[in-house]
């Protein structure tokens, strides 16, 4: 429970926007990234053409990727960390699909097949461990997990509290944030490289984000490091 809050909807949603820019600092690293990338969607849309499958494919998942990362940004800045999930398992699967589209040897292929839909989610998901796919899959369905796994807590002294009411935990949210951040960052090298693109604004972006990931996930190892 949040202290002087009202019992609503409303009242929770907006007492953790407003604590959101003090507790989650993955959210600004989180807003450069997104916008790194939209402002390197919008420089090469004019180089697609029917002669560009790869970089048609790589734009359309970082399109996804932004409005994921975006969509996460709004759920855990009001308390629904659960339901961010939903877009995290996206992100999960544009950097699947990307690592494939852009492949050096295969990718004008295998974008071809991902523009036509003929690719399966195991594709996207073949680098994950069976753990993290249950944890990313269980909240985007209507799955008991979904409920046991991110709604339900046990008390010291035994009483199991059910969450219905937004609520944060900031420590995990923080790192989701930045996780996803370095996601969308490398998805925005991937692209650059792609289409023959310089992106300077880059080392700005990684002078802080960077730093941020190794602290928590260690050593860094995405694209471009």
């Amino acid at each position: 429970m949040l202290a002087g809050v009202p019992l609503t909807f409303s009242a929770y949603e907006t007492a953790h926007a407003e604590t959101a820019p003090f507790e989650l600092r993955g959210l600004l690293l989180a807003d450069r990234a997104t916008n790194v990338l939209g402002s390197l969607l919008a420089a090469v849309v004019p180089l697609i053409n029917s002669e560009t499958p790869q970089l048609d494919a790589a734009v359309k998942l970082g399109m996804l990727a932004v409005r994921s990362l975006r969509a996460e940004m709004a759920l855990l800045s009001v308390g629904y960390d659960a339901e961010a999930h939903v877009f995290q398992r996206r992100l999960a699967e544009v950097r699947g699909y990307l690592e494939r589209v852009i492949h050096p040897t295969n990718g004008v292929q295998e974008a071809r097949r991902w523009l036509f839909g003929q690719m399966t989610k195991d594709q996207a998901y073949s680098g994950l461990s069976q753990d993290v796919w249950r944890a990313l899959s269980a909240p985007v369905h209507a799955d008991p997990l979904a409920v046991t796994d991110h709604l339900l807590s046990v008390r010291d002294d035994g009483v199991i509290e059910r969450s219905v009411l937004p609520f944060r935990n900031a420590e995990k949210a923080n790192a989701y944030l930045i996780r996803d951040a370095r996601s969308v960052r490398d998805a925005a090298l991937l692209i650059a490289g792609v289409a023959g693109y310089q992106l300077p604004s880059i080392a700005i972006l990684d002078s802080e984000l960077i730093p941020e990931y190794e602290r928590l996930f260690g050593t860094s190892d995405g694209a471009g490091s």
